[in-house]
Formats: structure tokens, sequence, C-alpha cells
């Protein structure tokens, strides 16, 4: 009975913790809506399939998990930096960066989610297979020739 009470208690006591961290959360990245729905969802998917893929290959390590799920943070991070720029830009009422924010990470998780089922051997259409190709996922933003021999260089400059 002693035993029964204290389970009860520590359960209440965890609800409300993640009932006030996910009330934090949502505050910060501007509300829970369709997209950070969406977004969530997709995150979720990509993290499974990746999962998945890494039991399929025998390669399940803790440290991996670990960072997909602080890449996921630091998108939810990202996602809130959107929103308040928005704020302090006096936008709030279209929040148009974190907007465009959470549909270009949709998009990226989407574009990984493609990438897991297809090293699981999935039949994907040709259409996401050519999509991949068109955005060459695995070196954006660096040098083509470079990448293929092995060579990494970023075609980009700074000033």
């Amino acid at each position: 009975m002693w035993v029964g009470n204290h389970s009860n208690l520590f359960i209440g006591v965890l609800s409300v913790v993640c009932a006030w961290v996910i009330n934090k959360a949502a505050y910060f990245i501007g509300g829970i809506d369709n997209l950070v729905i969406g977004l969530v969802v997709f995150m979720g998917i990509d993290y499974a399939t990746g999962l998945i893929y890494a039991g399929s290959i025998h390669d399940l390590a803790s440290r991996k998990s670990l960072r997909g799920i602080r890449k996921k943070v630091g998108m939810l991070l990202l996602v809130a930096a959107g929103y308040w720029l928005d704020v302090v830009l006096g936008d709030q009422s279209s929040e148009v960066m974190r907007n465009l924010i959470i549909m270009m990470l949709v998009a990226t998780e989407g574009i990984s989610i493609v990438e897991n089922l297809i090293k699981l051997g999935v039949d994907v259409p040709d259409v996401f297979k050519g999509m991949l190709e068109t955005f060459d996922v695995k070196h954006v933003g660096e040098d083509k020739e470079a990448a293929k021999n092995g060579r990494r260089t970023h075609t980009g400059h700074r000033k």
C-alpha cells in the first residue's frame, strides 16, 4: 500500500513537470499549431527510421542516438529563434520567419525519411529518388566533383 501511494505521487509529479515543460516549450516556439505538429511527426518518423536502419546494420549506438536527439532539439531551438525574430521585428501575427523555418525543417526531415527508407530497401517512388539526386543531399553546398573524389570543399565564399 505504501509503495503504491508513492508511485502514484511520482507519476502525478512527473505529469505536472512534463506538462510545465511542454507548456514553456510551446510558448518559446510560438504555440502548437499544425505546422509544429507536422514537424514533430516528421522528426519522430525520421528518428524512428534512423533507429530501424541502424539496427538493421547492427550499428545501434547510444552516442549516435543522442546526437540525433540533440539535432532535433537544435531544430526546435531554430524554430524558437525564428519566432522570436518575428516578435522582435513586430510581425508576430503572421510569424513569417517561424513558419518558413518550420517548412524548411519539414522538407529536410522528409528527405531524410526517404533516404532512410531507401537504405532499408523500401521501394519508394522514382520521383523521390529523383528529388534526392536533384538536391544531391549528401553534398549540399560542396563541390560535387571534389566530394566524389573524397575531398570535401565548400563552393561558397565568405568575406
